[in-house]
């Protein structure tokens, strides 16, 4: 525009022209317009009110009902394995079914807890309960096989840190505190880090479909997320691991276990929120 020019206005047949006039609009039209979609339609302008948010469709309630069962029942499972050995005699059946059948009760002790803690890990990360496509039943049967070898683990470093003490190998000998550190200690330092490496390479196995065929180890092994597992993995052992075993290991031998298998909620936390921040940074 050049000085002196006027600026130009909107003649009589405008469809603007009324946008221009001031006595037209009351004092609060500028926010109405802007808020609420401008349609241009037969050469005049026309405000299209604004739509109501959307609701909640049939499919959505039912998801959401879904959800609250779901929620409702790993809660009910929690409450009836604490309930079992909350009561004396049912408690008590526990130990003794745990001292007949070590390998069975400890199979079946992760293959529920650990794979809760699993679940448990997707509804924190995603807001939701992802059962379908996840292999449900590998993933129990995984942690079955880790519930044997913590059968074998805590009596394994639990003798053997006793023969230790025993010896004069250790530091402790008479006191019951410390040789339950030097157990967690030693399980912390030769069994954790190797155990959850196992997990985390099954793990991927199962995502691929590949547990039960041949299995292509180097290529999974290198692409583990290593700086991950170190960082959230490898401080929770003993951060997190070592005081905690630590006061298992000053339970009774027959609830040992199932302490583990309670923690093995935790553990299916870590491991999983470790595999999930992993799958993040490659996103």
């Amino acid at each position: 525009m050049r000085a002196g020019d006027q600026p130009l206005r909107p003649g009589p047949g405008d469809p603007t022209a009324s946008l221009d006039r001031k006595d037209t609009l009351p004092a609060d039209s500028s926010c109405a317009i802007i808020s609420q979609p401008i349609a241009k339609a037969g050469g005049a302008i026309r405000i299209r009110p604004s739509q109501p948010d959307r609701e909640e469709t049939p499919p959505d309630r039912g998801r959401t009902r879904m959800e609250q069962t779901f929620t409702a029942l790993w809660i009910a499972i929690l409450a009836g394995v604490l309930a079992v050995l909350g009561f004396p005699q049912s408690r008590a059946l526990f130990a003794v079914a745990t001292r007949s059948h070590p390998y069975l009760m400890g199979m079946v002790k992760f293959a529920l807890l650990g794979t809760m803690g699993e679940l448990l890990s997707w509804k924190l990360v995603s807001g939701r309960w992802k059962i379908a496509g996840v292999r449900l039943w590998q993933r129990a049967l995984v942690w079955a096989f880790i519930g044997v070898l913590l059968t074998l683990a805590f009596p394994l470093f639990s003798a053997g840190t006793d023969a230790l003490l025993a010896q004069g190998y250790l530091p402790g000998r008479g006191h019951p505190w410390l040789a339950a550190l030097w157990k967690s200690f030693l399980l912390q330092s030769i069994f954790a880090f190797p155990f959850m490496t196992f997990h985390r390479v099954t793990d991927a196995l199962i995502e691929r479909g590949l547990l039960f065929r041949r299995w292509p180890f180097l290529e999974v092994f290198r692409g583990i997320d290593w700086q991950n597992m170190f960082h959230v993995v490898g401080r929770s052992i003993f951060l997190f691991w070592l005081p905690v075993h630590t006061l298992t290991f000053m339970l009774p031998p027959e609830y040992r276990v199932v302490a583990a298998a309670l923690l093995a909620i935790v553990l299916g936390l870590i491991l999983g929120g470790a595999r999930r921040l992993s799958a993040r940074k490659e996103t």
